[in-house]
């Protein structure tokens, strides 16, 4: 029985910024987290099985290393498919999970304020460079743990590697209180774990 193949138009960009864009000479393709060797920008990627794929592109530009993200796409039989990646520049966050002295299987991971998903331990995210705010949950015996981290600083094609230790939370005195996020009169974004290991003080009163 032959092969049912189609294929990709494949292009890349590098955002140095929210106003500049550069298009790379080439580009390394990964195709379901393996390498599909380096292509010029543009390029078509031939002879693909039909199927659903996850497809991830990188680059060297000016000695940093700059990814996308991982997008899903799907081949149809004879037919072509186009995909625009954007590249930013990016590091590796590896991040290991304990409770106690036990490691735990999985958890979940937010990254400044946004849910990136759940993940096993340990558990490896492309970050843009810079400083993150890292918090990760999990459920235990029916009891939700949390660990905060503040000030994780991500070096672009570097790999970053973190410990946290997860503790219960829940509304009674005397354990921690869950990550809140909440918004001021003004629209200003806080999280209760921007104030990790401090007194907070907290006053409800009545808005219209």
């Amino acid at each position: 029985m032959p092969t049912l193949t189609g294929a990709i138009v494949l292009s890349n960009w590098i955002e140095i910024s929210p106003d500049s864009n550069i298009f790379p000479d080439s580009v390394e393709v990964y195709l379901n987290g393996l390498s599909h060797g380096w292509h010029p920008n543009p390029d078509t990627l031939w002879d693909i099985e039909q199927g659903s794929y996850t497809l991830k592109s990188y680059c060297r530009y000016n000695d940093q290393i700059y990814g996308s993200p991982i997008r899903d796409v799907f081949v149809e039989f004879d037919a072509l498919v186009e995909v625009s990646l954007t590249l930013i520049s990016t590091g590796v966050l590896k991040i290991n999970v304990t409770s106690g002295d036990a490691r735990i299987d999985s958890f979940g991971v937010k990254l400044d304020g946004d849910t990136v998903g759940l993940g096993w331990n340990p558990f490896y995210i492309d970050v843009p460079e810079g400083i993150h705010k890292l918090v990760v949950f999990s459920q235990i015996d029916t009891l939700r743990r949390e660990g905060w981290l503040q000030d994780v600083q991500v070096t672009a094609a570097e790999t970053t590697e973190v410990e946290i230790e997860v503790v219960p939370v829940s509304p009674l005195e005397g354990v921690h209180a869950l990550d809140i996020d909440c918004v001021d009169l003004d629209g200003i974004r806080y999280s209760l774990s921007d104030h990790w290991g401090e007194v907070i003080y907290l006053y409800f009163f009545e808005h219209t």
